[in-house]
């Protein structure tokens, strides 16, 4: 059997206080899902690099940052968010691209540790997969506003999410050479919420579950 190889990495979390405007006045957003992989071949820890993403211009003002924030509770020493030490910009537009992969048996599942705290649906985000919007298990909160740049009148994320964890199904792409891009958007109304912060990237699978024995194996074990 081949053998699965991750580099799993911990890292200290270090709490901080939000000093600015936050929406957890906003309705509930779907519950998240974890993926529970039984494996990981890429483990993309912002906490200990950059990881190879890259700010990709968009449509709208820049605002993907990697480095440390003081704006949100229980943040890691470093992530990737959208404006580290201030709210994100009005129309703003931008992508962030992980390093190139091929979906395997080995590399189904998507699982991303993320936070996001937003104005209502004047900004969102999602998860795309070589320009395809793919949608968490548990399902996005909304449609986002559509005068918002890059995202507007998409899926995604809205409102008031918090920390969670969730999980992408990556199979549809099954053999394909593919990225993972989170696009960030917001209309133009002036925002004082933080926006959309990356904690992990993880890539992996989960072991299949034993199938049902066979007929002749029945059989024979009544004779022996």
């Amino acid at each position: 059997m081949k053998t699965l190889l991750a580099a799993l990495c911990t890292g200290l979390l270090i709490g901080v206080t939000a000093s600015i405007g936050s929406s957890q006045d906003d309705p509930i957003p779907p519950g998240p899902v974890p993926c529970q992989l039984d494996w990981i071949i890429y483990d993309w820890d912002f906490q200990l690099g950059d990881c190879g993403f890259t700010p990709l211009d968009g449509a709208g003002s820049a605002v993907w940052e990697y480095g440390a924030t003081g704006l949100i509770p229980d943040a890691p020493a470093l992530v990737w968010g959208t404006v580290l030490e201030g709210t994100y910009p009005s129309n703003s537009g931008h992508s962030l691209i992980s390093p190139a992969f091929t979906v395997s048996e080995e590399t189904t599942l998507a699982e991303v540790v993320h936070y996001y705290d937003l104005q209502g649906t004047s900004a969102g985000c999602n998860m795309k997969v070589n320009g395809a919007i793919l949608p968490p298990y548990s399902g996005y909160d909304g449609e986002i506003g559509s005068n918002c740049t890059q995202v507007g009148g998409e899926s995604g994320f809205t409102g008031f999410g918090g920390w969670r964890t969730d999980c992408f199904e990556l199979s549809s792409f099954w053999n394909q050479a593919i990225t993972l891009q989170f696009d960030f958007g917001s209309d133009a109304s002036t925002s004082s919420c933080p926006g959309w912060y990356l904690a992990a990237v993880r890539i992996g699978g989960v072991a299949p579950t034993l199938k049902e024995e066979t007929t002749w194996t029945r059989i024979k074990s009544l004779f022996y």
